[in-house]
């Protein structure tokens, strides 16, 4: 997480994020309000018992789709680690982080990539779609600049294959 800016007081959005221990990482870290979001009820509850172990009063939890969560220039960081995979109209998911992130903002968006590697894992987690990074570069710019951007784990793809 040494990649988000070290800004004390920020407000942080974790869109989609599952059990949650992507939310206690962000809430202990630093003075940061947490707001945390994901549409499966379970996750929810999962990410609701880890908040309640550390005592933290700075994460706000909600159970809805992100199309729904309305704040406007709210949050001065989205992070949202392989989501959008998820949902079948992404850009308007990316258009919605545009509307929600504070000028000068900072997101971080991961999604499984190569698409040539598309299969029965991906569908049974519900995915639509894997990204080329021209295909992910080309929806993310309309909305936002972008600064940096990187494969990761690329290393395991020949003990994948």
């Amino acid at each position: 997480m040494n990649w988000l800016p070290q800004t004390e007081d920020m407000q942080i959005l974790n869109a989609g994020c599952g059990s949650g221990e992507m939310n206690i990482m962000l809430a202990q870290r630093h003075s940061w309000q947490v707001d945390a979001i994901d549409i499966d009820s379970e996750a929810i509850s999962l990410s609701q018992k880890l908040k309640s172990e550390a005592n933290l009063v700075n994460l706000n939890l909600f159970n809805k789709p992100i199309e729904e969560h309305l704040p406007q220039h709210q949050y001065d960081i989205i992070v949202s680690n392989d989501v959008l995979e998820h949902i079948e109209n992404d850009v308007q998911v990316i258009k919605k982080f545009s509307e929600m992130l504070k000028q000068n903002g900072t997101i971080c968006i991961s999604v499984p990539a190569y698409p040539w590697l598309f299969g029965f894992h991906d569908e049974n987690l519900g995915h639509y779609r894997r990204y080329t990074k021209q295909d992910l570069l080309s929806k993310i710019s309309r909305y936002f600049k972008i600064e940096k951007y990187r494969y990761f784990a690329a290393s395991l793809i020949p003990v994948v294959l």
